[in-house]
């Protein structure tokens, strides 16, 4: 009896099996997800199926093989007994490897589904760390600009501080020559003011030398005024005494 499968779900997963089957090739879940898509805990199970019926259809096949024709030729006449022989092998065959197939089917199944869940999970998880790589990179991105602004700002203290620096040294460079240029002032100033202190005293000096002459020169006038007066008196009583002889 033919296998028909149970679901829509399952023909397709059937019928891309199968066409890979005919190309030579040997399918796989990867292969059917690619063409197909949806998760491994749908489609291994299926999986498992078509494999089991495509193994359970090539032991039918090789059970039924028709010997060679030189043997035919010989054994015609047992044809029958071969046969049901040969039906009777091939039942037995085919039950034995039904049984095995079903051991090995039933084994495996929790770890063939566990690792069906497991890949799901392993396809959940390479999914968020693709996000998270996504959300990293972004973040690099940004960091990277963030650099490149700050790397520019860095530049431009650097410049402005070259020139702060240039203009600090010339403006010391400007103090000193002014420092030097007060000190040489001061000494003017303290020179001149030594040179005024000296002609102060001089001044003060002569002054004091003038002053004692102008108090002699008083003296001396009013001792010529004494005289003059004198004389003015002798000259008036001498006209006086005139008149009177007369």
């Amino acid at each position: 009896m033919a296998f028909e499968p149970s679901t829509s779900k399952e023909e397709q997963i059937y019928a891309i099996a199968n066409e890979l089957a005919k190309q030579g090739l040997r399918p796989t879940m990867d292969m059917v997800r690619e063409r197909l898509g949806g998760s491994y805990s749908t489609i291994g199970p299926i999986m498992q199926r078509w494999k089991a019926h495509r193994q359970s259809t090539e032991i039918v096949k090789r059970t039924r093989e028709p010997a060679s024709q030189a043997i035919l030729d010989k054994s015609r006449e047992l044809a029958n007994e071969i046969w049901a022989a040969a039906n009777g092998v091939f039942e037995a065959r085919l039950k034995s490897e039904r049984e095995a197939l079903e051991l090995e089917r039933t084994g495996y199944k929790v770890e063939i589904n566990e690792a069906l869940e497991l890949a799901d999970q392993h396809e959940k998880a390479c999914q968020t760390l693709h996000q998270q790589v996504n959300q990293l990179t972004q973040a690099l991105e940004a960091a990277r600009e963030e650099m490149r602004t700050l790397t520019g700002r860095v530049a431009t203290a650097e410049t402005l501080a070259d020139g702060l620096e240039k203009r600090t040294s010339e403006l010391q460079e400007a103090l000193r020559e002014q420092k030097q240029r007060s000190a040489e002032v001061i000494n003017k100033l303290e020179r001149a003011k030594q040179k005024l202190e000296a002609e102060c005293i001089q001044i003060r000096q002569e002054a004091r030398e003038v002053a004692g002459k102008y108090e002699r020169s008083l003296g001396e006038l009013e001792a010529l005024r004494g005289q003059i007066a004198k004389q003015d008196m002798l000259i008036s009583n001498f006209a006086l005494g005139r008149k009177t002889e007369r």
